[in-house]
């Protein structure tokens, strides 16, 4: 019998093993940071350390703080390491802006328990004291602790309106649902009080008065761009667990190019406790691109970006003259970022119409300084036709060989995608995600999963997957699968009476963005994305669609829960979606009204869909939207079993 009763007991603590690891439970309140020792260090005895640490080892860094940023010093850089794990358990290191810990072409190496904060910070934050509806000015007081404007790194930006600013509830630190924007116009009208006026966009005016509006006594956090904290570059399987970033200049965590395959597990972006801190980064949490094997992102906690809370992606290509039907000559922003046997797809302008595939057979760097230079010419050319694209960073043309003709069109804008460098095969799993400003996980690659995460208050989508001609960042994406992943309250910076910024939105979105106008949004009618799966998510108070799928050759939305969509003032009457569908620039139908119909679930320019299983709850505040309105452009969608379920009190 006791043999028995332990065979149970066994059984059960294995089965509970086996539960939480799979599906990880989550912390429901904010996590604390890892305990820090408060003894000071010498940063250069840290570098010395990290100096003779060779390959093949096992190093433990002293407990203490690093204060980096009394140095001169450019941070900390490892350099070609290989098969080494650097415990850092109890680690602070204090950067200023311009210095961060880098990891450069290095493979197998694990880094553990660092934690990285900023001082000076590389923003600032106060009290907003009076709005000047008329004027269009803000005023506002520093609070104590913080510094002034022209002491923020890289602050001869201001002037240029490159700050940008986020408003704040006092009570809760809650983010007000105002998008990002700037003012051309700072004025210090004594000790810590400012005036800023002329505003770049004047979206705090724009919901003046209205629910979540700026309002006198609010705070007010302002920053600038300008770094990183912890870089990845040109490196294999690497591994950062329960590393800790409370601030950063830019990018918390950022990886790019080299094999890839990195994991990222129990990591945090978070305010720093004990302070009044309003947000963490100063640009996207984390963000990858360019690499072969995206990352596994596990276990992670990232709160209050201002940007992207998790980006990963790599770039379209743009096609600079054709000479034959099987070569071509382009340039990629970033450099090349595909080799011999890859194959690439070719991408008419605007809206991204399929022109056909090839394999390539051979890539040859031009050192032509004449085509390279060309490149920002062409780029010139289409926005003079008002393309709205980036710059290119690197000008290095490439001249491609094919394995079969590509019939492509004179005098057209084409954009050349590749998934070969994109970050393919990453995994975001079990993470939680609070507070991002814009989107929460946006990916541009293939064979990615996206499971078990839970995503609250973000300001856009939770869940995007948009290839954009804006940014160049592709590839086409295929095989995407979005299961089991709960989110609530996201969605409520994306639309308002006025327009719909950035996109219609949606908790879960699939689409391109490939048209010349970005606002109000217009959508793309070509099913370019492939083989979608979107199961068994839960989604509350979304500020607009529960689920948006455009642009999906073959996808599969099954088992969702949706309840309260469009549930945000103001998104139902949004102007953005009034033109989302008046696409003038190709030969399918027109649709009979361009408006985007709020709904649960929207589908629009898809093919070979299947729907089902899907609820859709909606709230008497939202008017009762239907469960699932078929947009344009779409063929051979099957719904099965789609429910409304009735009218719900919020």
């Amino acid at each position: 019998m006791k043999k028995l009763l332990f065979l149970v007991v066994l059984l059960a603590l294995a089965a509970g093993m086996f539960f939480s690891q799979k599906h990880q439970v989550h912390p429901s309140a904010e996590s604390a940071p890892p305990p820090e020792n408060s003894e000071l260090r010498d940063p250069q005895a840290l570098l010395s350390l990290l100096a003779r640490t060779g390959n093949d080892s096992h190093i433990v860094l002293p407990p203490g703080v690093y204060r980096f940023c009394d140095t001169e010093l450019p941070g900390i850089s490892v350099q070609g390491l290989r098969r080494t794990t650097i415990v850092a358990d109890g680690v602070t290191v204090l950067f200023k802006a311009g210095q961060s810990f880098n990891l450069n072409d290095c493979e197998d190496v694990t880094l553990s328990g660092l934690t990285v904060d900023y001082d000076p910070l590389p923003f600032t934050q106060g009290t907003i004291t009076a709005i000047d509806a008329a004027g269009k000015s803000v005023s506002f007081v520093l609070e104590d602790g913080y510094a002034a404007l022209e002491d923020l790194p890289n602050a001869a930006a201001l002037q240029a309106g490159r700050q940008l600013f986020f408003v704040f509830d006092p009570a809760t630190a809650e983010p007000r649902p105002i998008l990002n924007d700037s003012f051309k116009e700072i004025t210090r009208i004594g000790g810590k009080a400012y005036t800023l006026s002329k505003p770049a966009n004047g979206f705090l005016f724009d919901v003046l008065g209205q629910p979540g509006g700026a309002q006198v006594g609010d705070r007010i956090a302002l920053f600038i761009r300008n770094g990183i904290a912890i870089g990845i570059h040109g490196s294999s399987r690497m591994c950062l667990d329960q590393v800790t970033v409370f601030t950063s200049p830019g990018y918390a965590f950022w990886e790019a190019e080299g094999g890839g395959g990195n994991r990222y597990t129990q990591c945090r972006i978070i305010r720093k406790p004990g302070t009044t801190r309003l947000i963490t980064t100063v640009a996207d949490g984390f963000h990858s691109y360019q690499v072969r094997k995206g990352p596994v992102i596990e276990n992670c906690e990232f709160n209050d970006t201002v940007d992207d809370t998790i980006a990963i992606q790599g770039f379209f290509s743009l096609l600079l003259e054709a000479p034959s039907a099987r070569t071509v000559y382009i340039v990629s922003p970033f450099g090349q970022d595909f080799s011999a046997g890859a194959e690439i797809s070719f991408h008419e302008m605007p809206h991204g119409r399929p022109i056909g595939k090839a394999v390539v057979q051979s890539v040859e760097k031009i050192p032509d300084s004449v085509l390279a230079a060309s490149a920002n010419e062409v780029r010139q050319s289409f926005i003079k036709q008002h393309f709205n694209m980036r710059d290119l960073p690197v000008t290095q043309a490439l001249k491609v060989e094919l394995d079969r003709d590509i019939n492509l069109p004179p005098g057209k804008l084409v954009l050349v995608s590749s998934s070969e460098r994109c970050g393919n095969g990453a995994i975001v799993r079990n993470n939680t995600l609070r507070r991002g400003h814009v989107r929460g996980v946006i990916v541009k690659a293939d064979d990615v999963l996206i499971e078990g995460n839970r995503f609250e208050s973000i300001g856009a989508d939770a869940v995007l997957v948009f290839p954009e001609l804006f940014f160049l960042e592709g590839p086409m994406a295929r095989k995407v699968t979005i299961r089991e992943n709960t989110i609530s309250h996201c969605g409520w910076k994306v639309l308002n009476a006025r327009f719909a910024n950035p996109g219609i939105g949606g908790a879960i979105q699939i689409c391109t963005s490939m048209a010349r106008r970005l606002f109000p949004p217009q959508l793309d009618p070509y099913p370019v994305i492939c083989d979608v799966t979107i199961a068994d998510n839960i989604v509350t108070d979304s500020g607009s669609y529960g689920i948006v799928l455009g642009n999906v050759l073959s996808g599969r939305v099954t088992n969702n829960r949706i309840e309260a969509p469009f549930n945000k003032p103001g998104g139902r009457e949004s102007k953005g979606l009034d033109l989302a569908f008046d696409s003038q620039e190709h030969t399918l139908e027109k649709p009979a009204s361009p408006r985007a119909i709020p709904a649960g679930i929207l589908v629009y320019g898809s093919e070979d869909v299947v729907l089902s299983g899907n609820t859709v709850t909606p709230s008497v505040e939202s008017g009762g939207v239907p469960p699932l309105i078929l947009g344009p452009w779409c063929e051979h969608i099957d719904v099965v079993e789609q429910n409304n379920a009735p009218l719900q009190e919020n």
